[in-house]
Parts: structure tokens; C-alpha cells; sequence
């Protein structure tokens, strides 16, 4: 009897880090998009996959950017996920101005990564007349 508590331990510890790793976990893909030239004045849209590859529901609960020229496309929240579910998000880039822009998307969830970061970058460019283009320098 007295061996016995030791045993409940040593099988919860060994047990533990599955449960806990099969827990909600959020994944984009791709978690970083180079949007490439974009020409001031137009914009360009990209979509992220994301998905819940953990065993329990999640919700992402608030999102966050970083980046004057960068906006969501219809993402409503909050968003439930059930496991091995998933959901797209659109960003788009709408260069006010010419040069390098990098933006990062935040998502805020009850995923064991609470905190997911998505980067994109981006080079935009000012049309100068009818065949000359004025690209900042980087």
C-alpha cells in the first residue's frame, strides 16, 4: 500500500504531457506572406489558413495589427474551432505611400499558444508617368 501513491504519479506524469500537448493549439499557414510589389494606390489581398490541430474547441477572441497600410477582410470574432477544424483570415495591403512596410497580425486566443503572430511584407511602389516607376530605396 505504501508504494501505491508513487505509482499514481509516476502514471499521471507520464500521461500528462500528452494530454496536455493534445490540448487546443491554433496554426497558420503560411505564418509569414511576402506580398511582393504593390503599387501605391491599388491593393492586394492574402488569405491565411488557420486551424485548431489540438483535440478541444478553440476560440480566438481578439486580433491585433501592426501596420498602417494593413487591414482584416471580414473576420469577424469571436471564431470557434473544433479540433482539426480550421478557418481563413484575409489581410490586405492598401500602400498609402511608397517604401518597405512590414506588418504583423496578432491573434488572441485560449489556444496553449495564446498569442499567434503573423508577419507579411511588402515593397510599394509610386507610379512617376506613363513608363518611368519611382521605387524607394530599401
Amino acid at each position: 500500500m505504501k508504494s501505491f501513491p508513487r505509482i499514481a504519479l509516476v502514471l499521471f506524469l507520464s500521461v500528462w504531457p500528452f494530454s496536455y500537448a493534445a490540448a487546443q493549439q491554433l496554426q497558420c499557414s503560411p505564418c509569414s506572406k511576402d506580398y511582393g510589389q504593390v503599387q501605391v494606390g491599388s491593393a492586394k489581398q492574402y488569405t491565411f489558413q488557420l486551424t485548431n490541430t489540438g483535440s478541444k474547441s478553440l476560440t480566438i477572441s481578439a486580433k491585433r495589427k501592426n501596420g498602417k497600410d494593413f487591414s482584416f477582410s471580414k473576420f469577424s470574432l469571436p471564431v470557434t474551432l473544433q479540433p482539426g477544424k480550421g478557418t481563413q483570415m484575409s489581410v490586405n495591403f492598401h500602400p498609402s505611400v511608397a517604401g518597405k512596410e512590414t506588418g504583423t497580425i496578432t491573434l488572441i486566443s485560449n489556444a496553449l499558444n495564446p498569442n499567434l503572430t503573423l508577419m507579411s511584407r511588402v515593397q510599394a511602389w509610386l507610379r512617376m508617368g506613363p513608363t518611368s516607376v519611382f521605387r524607394h530605396p530599401i
